[in-house]
């Protein structure tokens, strides 16, 4: 019934100092899509949950 498992497998390891420079095309496409009205990608929502 009990599994042995290895806690290290759930680990995933970011390097944070990372960093996208100001003129990276992904700026441009992040900017174009905060620009979408929030309505027109969700639409109507259930007033039930």
């Amino acid at each position: 019934m009990y599994r042995h498992y290895n806690n290290n497998q759930t680990s995933l390891t970011l390097p944070l100092e990372i960093t996208i420079s100001e003129t990276h095309i992904v700026r441009a496409i992040s900017a174009f899509v905060d620009t979408i009205p929030y309505k027109l990608v969700y639409g109507k929502e259930s007033a039930f949950g």
